[in-house]
C-alpha cells in the first residue's frame, strides 16, 4: 500500500491508497479557465492559492475541430459557507442563511425585489416590498415597507423606519432613520433629519442636519454641518450654524451675480443680529421723510420758561411710519443725516416775555435756534418762531420740537388751524445721507 505523492512541479500526483486514477491538485495564483485542462481527469482540485478558493472539474468536451477539449471548472462551496465563496438563490423570495464570507443574491416574487445580505463587514442591499425602492447598507429600508415607494437609501440604517413613506433620497449611516411615513425629503449626511417621524419635502445637507425635527417639520432647506433647525418649524431656509469659526460656523459670506444687477419693486435686505434671521423693508432713500402740522391751538404752554414738546397732530406725509403725531417724537429708521425744519405760531406775548427760543432736541444732541426779544418784532402778540437743523441720528435715535418763552407767566399759545385755513405751526424731517 502506498500513499506517496509524485511530482514538485505545477501539480502533486497523489497515487492514493492502492487507487489506479486518484485526483490529481494544482496550485496556482489565478482561477482556471476553459482552456486549463493539461493532464487534467475528472475530479481533479484546483485552488487558486491568493483568494483559497476551491474548483472541481466535472466534464472535458469538444472536437478537435472547435479547438480541443474545453475544462468545466465549478466552484466548491464548502460546508456552511467556509471561505469567501459565492451562491446564488433561487426565485424564492427568501434569505439563504447568512454564514460568515456568504454573499446571498436573492430574487423576489410578487412585490418582493432583490436583496444582498452580507456579515458585518459585507455590502447589503436590500429592496423591500413597495415599487422602485433600494436600500445599500445595514438595516438600510430595513422594515418592512407596506406601501411607500421610490425610496433611495444608501448608508447603515438610512431609511430604517420606513413603512408608508415614499419618494425619500437618504445618504449616509442614519440618516432619515426615524422617517415612517413623511413623503420627498432629501438628506445627505450622517445622521441628517434622524429623530423626525413624520418630516415632508425637506433638503439637509450636512452631518446632523435637522437634528433638533421630531414631528412633522416640512419643506425646510438645511445647509451645514449641525444646522440642527428649531422644533415644529416650516418653511425655513437655514445656512451655517452660527457665525464664528467653530464647526459649522460661518464668518463670510459670498453670492455672485448681485452687484450691478438692477430690480423693481426694490426694497433693502435686514438683518437681525442677535439670531441671524434676514427680513427686508422699503427703500429707505425714498422714505426715510414725514411732513406733519399742528391743527389746533394749545394754550398757556410756555412763558415762564417751560419747554413745551409741539405735537404735530396731522401727518401729511410719513411712509416709514416713523413719527408719532400723538407724542411728537420722530425716531430715525435707519442711521445717518436728517434735515429738520419747523415753525411755530406764538400767540398771546406780553411785555415781560422778553426771550423766545425754538430748537430741535435730539437723543445725543440739543440744537438750540436764534434766542431773540420778541416783545420788539411781536404784532397784537404774535410772532412765528423757526429753527432749521441738521444732526446725525442713529436708528431708534429720537427728535422733536421745542419752544420756549421766558421771563414772565405761563400765558403763552401755540397756535395751529385746519389745513384748509393755511398750515402755520408745522415740521418737515428727511434723511439727507
Amino acid at each position: 500500500m502506498s500513499n506517496a505523492y509524485g511530482g514538485v512541479g505545477v501539480s502533486l500526483n497523489y497515487r492514493g491508497t492502492n487507487a489506479t486514477q486518484p485526483p490529481n491538485y494544482t496550485f496556482a495564483k489565478v482561477d482556471p479557465t476553459p482552456q486549463t485542462k493539461g493532464g487534467a481527469t475528472l475530479g481533479d482540485l484546483y485552488m487558486n492559492t491568493e483568494t483559497q478558493q476551491v474548483w472541481i472539474l466535472v466534464s472535458l468536451s469538444g472536437t478537435v475541430g472547435s479547438g480541443g477539449m474545453v475544462a468545466k471548472w465549478v466552484p466548491i462551496i464548502a460546508s456552511g459557507g467556509v471561505g469567501p465563496i459565492s451562491e446564488l438563490g433561487g426565485d424564492t423570495g427568501v434569505a439563504v442563511p447568512n454564514s460568515a464570507g456568504l454573499i446571498n443574491i436573492i430574487v423576489g416574487t410578487g412585490n418582493g425585489t432583490p436583496k444582498f445580505t452580507g456579515s458585518s463587514n459585507q455590502l447589503q442591499l436590500s429592496f423591500d416590498t413597495g415599487a422602485g425602492n433600494l436600500g445599500i447598507g445595514s438595516g438600510s429600508v430595513g422594515r418592512v415597507v407596506t406601501s411607500g415607494a421610490n425610496n433611495i437609501c444608501i448608508g447603515q440604517l438610512s431609511g430604517f423606519a420606513i413603512t408608508s413613506a415614499s419618494d425619500n433620497s437618504a445618504l449616509g449611516a442614519q440618516a432619515l432613520i426615524g422617517n415612517i411615513d413623511g413623503d420627498g425629503n432629501t438628506a445627505i449626511g450622517v445622521a441628517s433629519i434622524g429623530n423626525a417621524a413624520h418630516p415632508a419635502f425637506n433638503t439637509a445637507l450636512g452631518g446632523l442636519t435637522g437634528d433638533n425635527y421630531t414631528t412633522t417639520e416640512s419643506s425646510n432647506i438645511l445647509i451645514g454641518y449641525n444646522v440642527a433647525g428649531t422644533l415644529g418649524e416650516s418653511n425655513t431656509l437655514r445656512i451655517g450654524v452660527g457665525t464664528g469659526t467653530g464647526n459649522g460656523q460661518l464668518n463670510r459670506a459670498f453670492i455672485q451675480g448681485i452687484a450691478g444687477v438692477s430690480v423693481s419693486n426694490k426694497q433693502i435686505v435686514t438683518i437681525d443680529t442677535t439670531t441671524g434671521q434676514l427680513g427686508s423693508e422699503s427703500s429707505v432713500s425714498s422714505t426715510a421723510y414725514f411732513s406733519a402740522y399742528k391743527s389746533s391751538t394749545s394754550s398757556s404752554v410756555t412763558g415762564d420758561g417751560t419747554d413745551y414738546t409741539i405735537i404735530f397732530d396731522t401727518k401729511l406725509a410719513d411712509p416709514s411710519s416713523s413719527y408719532d403725531d400723538t407724542t411728537g417724537i420722530f425716531t430715525a429708521p435707519v442711521t445717518g443725516v436728517y434735515a429738520f425744519n419747523a415753525s411755530a405760531f406764538v400767540q398771546n406775548i406780553g411785555a415781560g416775555h422778553t426771550q423766545i427760543s425754538m430748537a430741535v432736541n435730539t437723543t445725543s444732541a440739543n440744537f438750540v435756534g436764534p434766542l431773540y426779544n420778541p416783545v420788539p418784532i411781536a404784532v397784537g402778540g404774535v410772532l412765528i418762531a423757526m429753527v432749521q437743523a441738521a444732526a446725525f441720528l442713529n436708528a431708534g435715535d429720537t427728535a422733536q420740537i421745542i419752544v420756549a418763552v421766558d421771563n414772565s407767566t405761563k400765558t403763552v399759545d401755540v397756535a395751529g388751524q385746519a389745513l384748509g385755513s393755511g398750515v402755520i405751526t408745522y415740521v418737515q424731517g428727511y434723511l439727507v445721507s
